[in-house]
């Protein structure tokens, strides 16, 4: 039986296994690094949870509570193996739990092209005014 809950720090390099897909590069052509996404197992605003089968991490979501009553969604991410089989369905329902009983009333996101359509029949609302593109700049 499927199991959704929090991932245990000691499953980091599992996680980072599953986010280093080509569907996850970030803006500078990199992969979420180990380091930032030690930050949501180690903040009490972050989410790290994880979807279980027989004991086997398949597929995880990171967020992060804003400073208001929203959280922002930054991944849900399985392997390529587990992808359109109802799992990130049953892990977006899990983390629906866990922010409401923190208290969270909304969620963003951004979205890739591929998964507007997964939102979309989630509820999510994709606003027909934004042109949104990824920046990004280093300060150094």
């Amino acid at each position: 039986k499927p199991v959704c809950k929090e991932i245990p720090i000691e499953e980091i390099d599992e996680v980072i296994k599953i986010l280093q897909q080509d569907t996850l590069v970030c803006a500078d052509g990199s992969y979420p690094s180990k380091e930032w996404i030690m930050n949501f197992f180690n903040n009490e605003r972050g989410y790290a949870l994880g979807y279980y089968e027989r004991k086997t991490l398949l597929g995880v979501l990171i967020a992060e509570e804003l400073l208001s009553d929203g959280v922002m969604l930054w991944y849900i991410a399985f392997l390529p193996d587990n992808k359109g089989k109802g799992y990130g369905s049953i892990l977006l329902e899990y983390f629906y739990k866990v922010a409401k009983k923190r208290g969270k009333t909304w969620i963003f996101l951004n979205a890739t092209p591929d998964s507007i359509g997964f939102y979309s029949k989630k509820g999510f609302i994709t606003s027909k005014h934004s042109k949104v593109f990824e920046h990004l700049k280093e300060i150094l």
